[in-house]
Formats: C-alpha cells, sequence, structure tokens
C-alpha cells in the first residue's frame, strides 16, 4: 500500500492493559489512535516515521503539559533536522553583537524537551 510505510514510537510513563489490538499499522508513520490515547493518558512519546515518496522524516515529540506534539522533519535515523536559513539568520544577529537575540533564537531551533521516562505495563497482578 501507497499510504504504509515505517513508522516507530517509543512511549514514556505506566500503561495499564486492558486489551491489545495486534494490529496497529503505521499509516504515512504515524499511529494516530495510539498517539492520541498516550495524551489523553499522559504518557509521553517520540515518535520517528521514514522518509518516502513525498513525505519527509519525522520526529514527534509529546510530554504532559505541552499543547500539541513537537513536529519535526528529521532524517531516517530520527534525527531532527534543522533549516539552514534559520540557522544563518541566528549566526547574523549574533555576528551583529546581538547576542541574547541570537541566543533566544537558537534555543527556538533546538526546543528543551524531556527524555522519556521508563516505560512499563501495569497489569494489575
Amino acid at each position: 500500500m501507497a499510504d504504509r510505510f515505517p513508522g516507530e514510537i517509543h512511549i514514556g510513563g505506566t500503561l495499564r492493559v486492558a486489551e491489545h489490538n495486534p494490529d496497529d499499522i503505521a499509516c504515512y508513520g504515524e499511529f494516530q489512535e495510539l498517539e492520541e490515547i498516550c495524551r489523553e493518558l499522559g504518557l509521553p512519546y517520540d515518535r520517528t516515521s521514514d522518509a518516502k515518496y513525498e513525505h519527509d522524516g519525522e520526529l514527534v515529540r509529546w510530554r504532559p503539559g505541552m499543547e500539541r506534539p513537537l513536529v519535526e522533519n528529521a532524517t531516517q535515523g530520527g534525527n531532527p533536522l534543522i533549516d539552514r536559513e534559520r540557522v544563518e539568520a541566528c549566526l547574523a544577529t549574533l555576528k551583529a553583537g546581538r547576542v541574547e537575540d541570537g541566543i533566544t533564537a537558537l534555543q527556538d531551533l533546538v526546543p528543551d524537551v524531556a527524555p522519556l521516562a521508563r516505560f512499563e505495563v501495569d497489569t494489575g497482578k
């Protein structure tokens, strides 16, 4: 199927298991329902999706307290990509002597997202 390609999701926190659906398929590299459930349950996650056809690779991260997931273009290895023009603009700001503005702009390029907590499954037993 043309709309199916590899995706990977890493979840942090504790998930209480009731049922398991082994038929989760990554449509466009996304796990839409699983990601929604993780957000509803407050389970942080990182999802990577491979680039395929006209779609770029993605790194999607969500942590409790975030309004929406952070979506970044990424390599096939899941490393975030930064737009060269934005880096050049930060460099120009720094070269102009506006150090605090440059640092702020760089921090915007590299958002601070906490690492995932260890994932545990609580079966209630």
